[in-house]
């Protein structure tokens, strides 16, 4: 196989010649690595730096100019040739540990966000469950106090026919207002608070409910003996 110019070459490999050169030249610059032998102010490239450069480049080897008849690659001989695979060999192990740093913290910050998600629609669940909670025994204490709270009322019962007609005047009678209940008239089994307490925290299963309307009745009470003295 003989050796190429650097346009030939740069031909063969469809890539541009100021392209390879620059690429060439930075090879240099870095590595230290020099391909090609000036003569008559021309670039000549071995086989061996051809060879070298496409596999620097990643440029897959197709043409069997580069083998023997069957297009077999020949393995690198030189030092220098050696030495850029091994660049390259640790240039892709580089690469490879850093897509491995990137996917194991993409899973952590992945389960993290999973495991948030979670506990949130937790908390949620039984915020919604307190929140119901909390509106049936709001309704049950507002039932309690309406009816605790309700005015008395006297009742005035009009006796029908028997009115007395005296010339203009018309006289209606009417039974007088009857006396309001007694506290023991209402609550005939009041007997104190804790009783009251008891009773009506194992009748309904609210204890909080029972609690207010026992003070409430014994309060009641209280008030009904301080009036009567």
């Amino acid at each position: 196989m003989s050796s190429k110019t650097l346009k030939e070459f740069a031909q063969e490999i469809q890539i541009d010649k100021k392209k390879l050169e620059d690429k060439l030249r930075y090879q240099k610059k870095v590595y230290g690595r020099e391909f090609g032998t000036i003569s008559a102010g021309i670039k000549y490239l071995s086989e061996e730096e051809q060879i070298a450069i496409c596999q620097l480049l990643n440029i897959p080897i197709i043409n069997k100019s580069f083998g023997d008849e069957f297009g077999t690659i020949p393995t690198p001989k030189t030092e220098e040739n050696i030495a850029i695979l091994q660049e390259r060999n640790k240039e892709l192990k580089y690469i490879l540990s850093d897509i491995k740093s990137d996917k194991i913290y993409l899973q952590k910050q992945l389960s993290s966000e999973v495991t948030a998600s979670s506990e949130l629609r937790i908390l949620l669940q039984q915020a919604l469950k307190q929140t119901e909670k909390l509106q049936s025994e709001l309704t049950e204490l507002r039932t309690e106090t309406s009816k605790l709270n309700a005015p008395k009322k006297s009742e005035i019962e009009s006796v029908n026919g028997n009115s007395v007609t005296t010339g203009k005047k018309n006289y209606n009678f009417v039974d007088p207002p009857k006396k309001p209940f007694s506290f023991d008239e209402l609550h005939p089994d009041f007997n104190g608070f804790l009783s009251e307490f008891f009773k009506y925290g194992q009748q309904t299963g609210n204890w909080k409910i029972s609690y207010r309307r026992a003070r409430r009745l014994a309060r009641a009470k209280r008030e009904e003996q301080k009036n009567n003295l």
